[in-house]
């Protein structure tokens, strides 16, 4: 099944957090749209963007409300229909109509959902058929890329899948597997799962390392440096993480290093923030203070300024503890300010998920 998001009207197309909530929303329900398109007024917004009429195409329409009127005259005109008055608002005479702001239309292959969504306004969950999977993520750690392509073929040979690798930060392997006809993407899953200890079958990591966590009965804390809060924010923008995280701490100045995680001054002196004896230092702290079972401590020059010869920008320092292991590595990123935080986020979780394999990918 391809998506086709419309975003309809300034309010919708300007509001960028709007936007990424929007995304977020549908995602959660496994919908990733293949094409967007974004349209300040309703007029002849659809017609010429059908797409192939060949495949099975769900429409997600989302516009203003004032504009919601509008929509309904180009989608009947769109599909030969009339418009009729229900629950107060203009729609189309053979829609289903699943509350005053939403409704459905099926024209041949073509699913239309119609939403009318306020700034600020919750989005209502969408009302699809159940279906096999037709799409489904893996990240594999520990997994050299020219070895596992010999088995992705194979595997995608056997269960009729298409896959499609890519690798966020080195030594995580990302693969989406997406059915081909009569394809078995849950099989294909299952297999690679299997034969790959070090991985994980999900959409969404934040959300299994919650899980787990939760399982286990375990906490984490962060000390962030460079990150500013980015690493806290991936955690907590899922639901269910105060349940395994308390808090953390965001030492950007050796001042608050010290005072606020015990980093001696002697150690901040000798080596720099940026270095492997003060990301330790950190994330002792942090576990002492937060009384967690891990800790994760990054320091890092993200740029554009602020480099050196010996640290240029890009040079990142990771610590990650539990109370029985510690692991450290010097990472040296490219991209831009915020590209680098990014990926720093990125290695930090990949890191914690290998220092407890037990926990993380239930290895003995």
């Amino acid at each position: 099944m391809k998506y086709s998001l419309f975003l309809i009207g300034d309010g919708l197309i300007e509001n960028e957090p709007m936007r990424r909530y929007i995304d977020r929303h549908f995602a959660r329900f496994g919908i990733e749209p293949d094409r967007r398109f974004l349209f300040k007024e309703a007029e002849r917004f659809f017609p010429e963007h059908t797409g192939d009429s060949e495949k099975a195409q769900t429409c997600l329409i989302l516009c203003e409300p004032s504009l919601a009127a509008l929509v309904a005259r180009e989608i009947a005109t769109l599909t030969e229909d009339t418009l009729v008055m229900r629950e107060a608002a203009l729609v189309p005479s053979r829609s289903l109509s699943l509350s005053p702001e939403y409704y459905h239309l099926s024209e041949g292959l073509l699913q239309l959902h119609v939403i009318q969504v306020e700034n600020g306004g919750e989005l209502p969950a969408p009302e699809l058929h159940a279906t096999p999977a037709d799409s489904a993520l893996i990240h594999l750690f520990e997994s050299d890329e020219t070895a596992l392509k010999p088995v992705l073929r194979q595997v995608a040979e056997s269960y009729r899948v298409a896959y499609a690798l890519t690798s966020p930060v080195p030594g995580w392997l990302q693969c989406r597997l997406s059915a081909e006809r009569f394809g078995d993407v849950d099989g294909a899953l299952q297999q690679l799962v299997t034969r790959f200890p070090s991985s994980v079958a999900t959409d969404n990591i934040a959300l299994w390392l919650i899980e787990l966590l939760q399982a286990a009965g375990k906490t984490v804390t962060f000390a962030e440096s460079c990150t500013g809060g980015l690493l806290s924010y991936y955690l907590t923008k899922e639901s269910g993480a105060s349940g395994v995280f308390e808090g953390a701490l965001i030492t950007y100045s050796n001042r608050l290093k010290s005072a606020w995680i015990a980093v001696e001054n002697a150690t901040l002196e000798a080596h720099g923030a940026v270095s492997r004896e003060v990301v330790e230092a950190m994330s002792a702290g942090a576990l002492e203070v937060a009384g967690a079972d891990y800790a994760i401590a990054v320091s890092g020059v993200a740029g554009p300024t602020g480099g050196t010869p010996q640290k240029p920008v890009g040079t990142i320092q990771v610590a990650v503890r539990s109370k029985e292991a510690l692991e450290t590595a010097r990472l040296q990123l490219n991209g831009d300010r915020n590209y680098i935080q990014e990926q720093t986020v990125l290695h930090a979780v990949k890191m914690l998920m290998l220092l407890d394999k037990k926990t993380f990918f239930k290895i003995s």
